[in-house]
């Protein structure tokens, strides 16, 4: 799948999700507040990877795709979801709402509670954006923009006129990728130059500008220590001298298990310099401190300034 994927996302720091993730493992007392951000981001993108599912099982194999694009086109915004097919761009938003999604003016509500956001000027923006950013690429007839709402259990009632994008819903989905195949086929249009469109659109791509701030040092206090199970997240593991193993039986090279948790240190401090000494309380004391340097001198490149060292 992923040599379907054109553009990557451009980073300053972890996503959000990647963020939470770990704290809510590290730390329940500073994870707390974030919450309800993390459950709507897991939602997110198990959504967006459901839809994505959807293209690989009916899409034509020679589709591409891009998925979390952030541009800035007279304003920031994101495209969940970006299809090439020969001829043509959809440009999609990918909502994974549960309950009845009620829509009218502007104003959302879902089992009656409203919501602040507009998925539909969402859509509406993200098309707009994609369509004049590759104007002189694509015919604009060509550049078509869609939202889908991918719940299992959501029932959705658009209560005002919606023309200029396509709603679908889950269970319309098969049927939408077909049509997009079909209109494929039967297109008069030349094939699009994929590696022009992707030079154009790093012109306008931007980092995703909602990241969370790094943790302090005096705030790490406040996370547990050890090296994470990679199956069930459990800090219990224990090291012999090749594996890290966990009660609950899964067992991980220790090489491999020392770099994962330096890369989660590095998520929660991705603003502060990578020392070994750092690293070494943040394992729990598990890896000897000339353990941590060995796996760091393989994988990062050390830097000396004076009497400090750190790495990269």
């Amino acid at each position: 799948m992923m040599e379907k994927i054109l553009l990557g996302e451009m980073k300053t720091g972890p996503s959000q999700q990647e963020f939470l993730g770990i704290l809510n493992v590290r730390s329940p007392k500073l994870f707390v507040e974030h919450e309800n951000l993390y459950k709507r981001l897991v939602a997110g993108e198990m959504g967006e990877q459901e839809v994505l599912r959807y293209f690989m099982d009916y899409g034509e194999p020679h589709w591409r795709y891009i998925r979390n694009y952030w541009a800035n086109s007279n304003g920031v915004a994101e495209s969940d979801l970006i299809v090439f097919t020969d001829t043509s761009c959809y440009v999609m938003e990918v909502k994974n709402y549960t309950g009845k999604f009620d829509y009218m003016d502007g104003a959302t509500t879902i089992d009656g509670y409203e919501y602040s956001s507009d998925c539909i000027f969402q859509s509406r923006r993200s098309h707009k954006n994609i369509r004049k950013i590759l104007s002189e690429h694509i015919h604009s007839a060509n550049i078509h923009g869609a939202l889908i709402f991918i719940g299992e259990h959501n029932e959705v009632s658009i209560r005002s006129q919606v023309d200029d994008i396509k709603i679908v819903q889950r269970n319309q989905l098969r049927n939408f990728i077909r049509k997009i195949a079909a209109d494929e086929r039967s297109s008069p249009y030349d094939s699009l130059r994929i590696d022009q469109i992707q030079r154009q659109l790093n012109k306008f791509q931007v980092a995703n500008p909602f990241v969370i701030a790094p943790l302090t040092a005096d705030q790490m206090r406040f996370v547990k220590t050890g090296i994470r199970c990679a199956h069930c997240n459990s800090l219990g593991t224990q090291i012999s001298r090749k594996f890290v193993t966990c009660p609950c039986g899964h067992t991980e090279l220790r090489d491999a298990a020392t770099l994962r948790t330096i890369e989660e240190y590095q998520v929660l401090r991705y603003d502060a310099k990578l020392h070994c000494s750092n690293l070494y309380h943040y394992m729990g004391r598990l890896n000897s401190k000339r353990y941590i340097y060995t796996v760091l001198s393989a994988h990062y490149t050390m830097v000396k300034k004076g009497k400090y060292t750190y790495y990269v």
